[in-house]
């Protein structure tokens, strides 16, 4: 019961407490920060490099080095001073999507639509 009227009491501080600290929004920093994401987002740009361009970004696979160097690169034009690659340590082997098709064959030809899981192994022929 101890613990429960004590619990109750901190509630009842907490709850009357937040109109002390409520403020009310402040419109000239938000019409800037709209301004801004109207005018001048980056947000376009980077979603199309990373979607785009680099392509899939598998650990330890090339699309992962584009991705992970054109970052470093971005933020050292946009002023940060230590932008950089941490090593990380020793992965594994790295996994690239080169290729990849399917065809059902029975009882009749048709495509399916299908992908393989990443770091899966080439099978042994056909």
């Amino acid at each position: 019961m101890k613990h429960l009227s004590l619990k109750l009491f901190v509630a009842a501080c907490l709850f009357s407490s937040a109109g002390v600290f409520a403020q009310s929004p402040d419109t000239a920093v938000f019409n800037r920060i709209r301004k801004a994401e109207l005018s001048s987002s980056q947000i376009p740009k980077i979603a199309h490099y990373l979607t785009d361009v680099a392509g899939p970004r598998l650990t330890a696979s090339p699309g992962y080095k584009r991705a992970a160097t054109w970052a470093v690169e971005t933020m050292t034009k946009w002023g940060l001073t230590n932008a950089k690659l941490e090593p990380w340590g020793d992965f594994g082997k790295q996994w690239d999507l080169q290729e990849f098709s399917i065809i059902m064959k029975a009882p009749y030809t048709q495509p399916v639509i299908a992908y393989p899981n990443p770091w899966s192994a080439n099978t042994n022929g056909l």
